[in-house]
């Protein structure tokens, strides 16, 4: 969708932003986009989009607002692109299998990552031998495989918080069915695999680690956004 995007010029920051001074989030960014597209004023800067699917918005908030990014600058040239692709994603249908992709990709590729960083292969390779999560009934498992690797690692606490968080999504999505939090807590996993990551390895590497990351977030919005 077209929307005159460039003509906003905008740098997304974190919070929601303030459209007069050409900065937004990038769900305010994309409440901009979608104006614009209706021939409707800009307004106040909002991340309220109603024609958003509310899992990708959840998360895209939290990762918006998280420590990954290195300035501005930074933040917008990754983000931005997504912008546009926004309006339209409601899908109620949708929106479970959306919380389940992210909880199992918090679980078995983020917090996996984490613990290989922080020199924990064993734990690693349990969580990512779990079985695809898809559906409430495998959460049990998955959790208690989770508690196994978060005990051994229990030393390491950012490690530990990004298993927490990750396990947090999936008993959300299980005992509540409300994809938001599930959604919150998967991108919350992320940000502390961040921690972790950066704890584990040498100043040196930790770029390239970070920038990881990023490519792993991007990838799996692009799915997100793509599923049908």
């Amino acid at each position: 969708m077209l929307c005159g995007l460039t003509e906003l010029d905008f740098t997304l920051v974190s919070g929601v932003g303030n459209y007069s001074e050409h900065k937004a989030c990038v769900m305010s960014a994309a409440v901009a986009c979608w104006r614009l597209s209706k021939g409707e004023p800009l307004g106040e800067a909002t991340d309220e989009m109603e024609c958003c699917c509310p899992v990708i918005r959840a998360f895209l908030i939290r990762l918006n607002d998280s420590r990954l990014w290195k300035n501005d600058g930074h933040r917008t040239e990754v983000l931005m692109p997504f912008v546009v692709r926004l309006a339209g994603t409601k899908n109620k249908d949708l929106e479970e299998k959306r919380a389940y992709i992210l909880v199992d990709w918090s679980i078995r590729t983020i917090t996996a990552d984490a613990m290989e960083r922080a020199k924990l292969p064993q734990q690693a390779r349990t969580l990512r031998e779990i079985e695809e999560i898809t559906n409430s009934k495998q959460v049990p498992e998955a959790k208690k495989k989770c508690r196994a690797a978060a005990d051994a690692a229990d030393a390491a606490y950012a490690v530990y918080a990004a298993y927490d968080d990750a396990v947090a999504a999936a008993m959300a999505v299980a005992a509540m069915a409300v994809a938001t939090y599930a959604t919150y807590a998967a991108a919350y996993a992320v940000d502390a695999a961040a921690v972790a990551a950066t704890r584990a390895v040498a100043a040196t590497r930790a770029v390239a680690v970070r920038d990881g990351i990023i490519t792993q977030c991007v990838a799996i919005i692009d799915r997100l956004i793509s599923l049908t």
